[in-house]
């Protein structure tokens, strides 16, 4: 079943739509169910998911949402995917996903990222930071180890840090295109062993180290994108 709320009711005499929906206990029991929340949310109300213990989809990309009430997602501990893109989200304090220890794909565009955000995180296979306002990697992605695709691209990125990716062994997409990196370290690919797709364009590289890729079992990714478009 796949249910889609369009907005919160304007109307405050009555109970938002939101509240609405996502109180039956059709939705509270059913782990099939994804719930899409989109086009001009402006705020959650506290509280308003905590019946969906069962729930393992959640998107709430495409709306105006400045903040996340402390907790709202604490008691979504089956959750396997979180969509926020396309929000107006600048800020997400820490812990926020500490409780989603099942969590595999998460969507988001921050300008700002506290430390320590994704430390619970360890299940995640998937997680989406493009299109944001980073100069440098966030910290703790290298402890994300069970990773497999990290997208990274349209941020400004000027440069990768030798040996952030060492521990990421299971990575097979890594996107790096649309930054502003203008080097990369010697052997900073060397232990990503199943990637099979790096893209690199549209950066201000000039050269790549001799011997970037030689040592990665697949001899370079079966895509591998360097060029301008």
């Amino acid at each position: 079943m796949y249910f889609k709320y369009q907005r919160l009711c304007p109307n405050p005499k009555r109970r938002s739509l939101v509240e609405a929906a996502l109180q039956q206990e059709e939705a509270a029991a059913d782990p099939q169910i994804r719930i899409v929340l989109s086009d001009e949310l402006t705020a959650l109300p506290a509280g308003v998911f905590d019946s969906l213990t069962q729930l393992t989809y959640l998107s709430l990309h495409t709306n105006q949402l400045t903040a996340l009430p402390e907790g709202v997602f604490d008691r979504l501990i089956n959750l396997q995917q979180l969509f926020l893109y396309q929000n107006r989200l600048s800020f997400i304090p820490a812990g926020m996903f500490d409780k989603l220890t099942n969590l595999k794909d998460l969507n988001n565009q921050l300008t700002f990222l506290t430390e320590g955000l994704f430390n619970r995180l360890m299940n995640i296979v998937a997680l989406d930071l493009c299109c944001n306002k980073f100069t440098q990697l966030p910290t703790g992605i290298d402890k994300l180890t069970k990773l497999k695709r990290l997208a990274l691209h349209g941020n400004q990125l000027k440069s990768v840090p030798a040996g952030v990716f060492d521990h990421l062994g299971n990575l097979q997409k890594l996107h790096l295109e649309g930054n502003k990196l203008t080097a990369l370290p010697v052997g900073v690919f060397d232990k990503l062993t199943q990637l099979t797709y790096l893209a690199l364009n549209v950066n201000e590289l000039k050269s790549v180290p001799r011997g970037a890729f030689h040592r990665r079992s697949c001899h370079c990714s079966r895509t591998l994108s360097l060029s301008w478009p």
